[in-house]
């Protein structure tokens, strides 16, 4: 929805494609690191993904 948004007031790619990059760097950083189970900055230290 958000990529559409900046496509729709920009028509151009360009911003979509920042708003994707920049997702991608900062979301493992914030939320945490599903594929290497590391916490993030937002979320409890003992909520630690473990592997069955």
């Amino acid at each position: 929805m958000v990529h559409a948004a900046l496509y729709l007031a920009s028509r151009s790619v360009w911003p979509c494609a920042l708003f994707h990059l920049s997702w991608n760097v900062f979301n493992p950083m914030l939320l945490g690191d599903v594929y290497a189970g590391r916490p993030g900055l937002f979320s409890p230290e003992d909520s630690r993904m473990q592997s069955p």
